[in-house]
């Protein structure tokens, strides 16, 4: 049988071979699966639990709208909703995917990629918030 081992990596290897990686609301806001998103460089589709104000990292310098697709949790109450942002999905233009996969790429190297970077863009980040 799969060992553990076996498993992860045939979830990475399924991550860096697709387009998008869902991040569903679970017992905490942040999601290993967000992160792991970003660095296979498949298009997060976030889901947000309505209790919880998320903000997506850095979102005051990485405009989140043009390279992740973010809903809130009632898509996952209708059976019926749920499909048709699915087909949504499914449905968008390969220029688009290229175009978001792309700046997806660009945002993981300027804020996630070491640690430097995400130092970088947490005092960038900063200053609009506070200063």
């Amino acid at each position: 049988g799969l060992g553990r081992r076996d498993t992860k990596k045939d979830m990475y290897y399924l991550l860096a071979n697709t387009k998008f990686a869902f991040d569903l609301p679970g017992d905490r806001l942040w999601s290993y699966r967000f992160t792991e998103a970003l660095y296979l460089n498949a298009i997060p589709v976030r889901v947000n639990e309505y209790d919880q104000a998320w903000k997506m990292p850095f979102h005051q310098i990485i405009n989140w709208k043009q390279i992740a697709l973010i809903y809130d949790e009632s898509i996952l109450e209708n059976p019926t909703i749920f499909w048709s942002e699915i087909d949504k999905i499914r449905n968008i233009e390969l220029a688009q995917v290229v175009q978001m996969k792309r700046k997806l790429d660009i945002a993981y190297d300027t804020c996630f990629k070491t640690p430097n970077a995400k130092i970088d863009c947490l005092l960038s980040a900063a200053q609009y918030e506070y200063f």
